[in-house]
């Protein structure tokens, strides 16, 4: 076991990094610099300074499904504060039914429907042969996580908006979208932003960045500035450690130039709550509030199920790739 254990931190404690690694275009490495750690100090935390600050994420399970189809409920929640107050919140749920089109290639067909079964939204977009249809909810379900930011920003003329995840994309769909949630904030006192829980991130030797900057990090609670020089990107990246006992520090985006000693004092301000420290509790609210639950999934299954008209035939094609579900539950 030791032979192991010694590999392992000659992995980790080897070569000293000298930069991040950046996984996107037009952005070019910054050398680490002590001098680009960053004190946050939330005790100089200003309401109206900062203004409103709101927190937005997603969520979805699969009601019914076979490898051609997905049925997936999907929730998108978002809340607002001033403050410890929450002063607004609003929860959104969806059905969204993807099937696959097979041609040259694979594509999904994805369909949205309002909590009254109504349609509002069809999309198709390209897959790759590996994917089942229900990885398609994730692209959607995202992009109607961006588009709240249009809907706060409606009444908003001065706060900062904070998606779970970064600011990237990884599609053209989600792309757009994020180009209109940046105009939106762009002519208002508005900072978007988002917050990644896990990140891929790597130095020059291979390293988790956020490891690597919270394992050298001096000061208690920090923000690391700059990683990389932009280039064409409208998108600013950081590191975070948002309170002195936190375990945890983050990569953050932020949208555009902002007064970055505000944002990440109000970021910590939000990050006491004892059940996650040094995580918002905004996010923590949105991530609960948006998580659709096993019992919701069951009422609707039995639901949508009573309507076939053969349900013991349409009960064993749904359950072709349910075996290895039987055994996880018996282990």
């Amino acid at each position: 076991m030791q032979n192991i254990i010694d590999k392992i931190s000659n992995i980790l404690e080897g070569e000293r990094p000298t930069h991040a690694i950046p996984s996107q275009k037009g952005y070019l490495p910054v050398k680490f610099n002590a001098v680009n750690f960053h004190e946050i100090k939330p005790g100089l935390f200003d309401l109206n300074e900062a203004g409103e600050v709101a927190f937005i994420d997603g969520g979805n399970i699969e009601i019914i499904g076979n490898n051609n189809f997905s049925l997936q409920l999907m929730r998108t929640y978002w809340a607002k504060y001033m403050g410890d107050k929450r002063i607004k919140a609003k929860k959104s749920d969806y059905f969204v039914l993807i099937s696959s089109i097979v041609n040259k290639s694979i594509h999904f067909k994805i369909e949205v429907f309002d909590d009254s079964f109504e349609k509002i939204e069809e999309n198709v977009v390209s897959a790759d042969n590996e994917q089942k249809p229900e990885s398609g909810v994730n692209l959607i379900r995202r992009i109607y996580e961006i588009r709240a930011v249009k809907e706060i920003s409606e009444n908003l003329n001065k706060g900062i908006i904070v998606l779970d995840g970064n600011l990237s994309s990884t599609h053209q769909e989600e792309e757009e979208e994020l180009k209109k949630a940046f105009n939106t904030v762009f002519d208002k006192d508005i900072v978007l932003l988002g917050i990644t829980k896990s990140s891929s991130a790597v130095t020059d030797t291979g390293v988790s960045l956020v490891g690597y900057l919270h394992s050298i990090a001096e000061k208690d609670a920090w923000y690391y500035h700059p990683l990389f020089t932009k280039g064409g990107s409208k998108v600013d990246l950081y590191v975070a450690k948002l309170h002195p006992r936190s375990r945890f520090a983050f990569m953050v985006d932020i949208s555009k130039p902002a007064d970055t000693a505000v944002v990440f004092n109000t970021l910590a301000y939000h990050a006491r709550d004892p059940t996650f420290l040094g995580y918002p509790y905004g996010l923590l609210e949105a991530d609960r509030s948006a998580r659709c639950q096993e019992n919701e999934k069951d009422h609707l299954r039995i639901k949508f199920m009573q309507h076939f008209k053969d349900k013991h035939k349409i009960s064993k094609i749904l359950n072709t790739n349910k075996a290895h579900d039987v055994l996880d539950h018996m282990s």
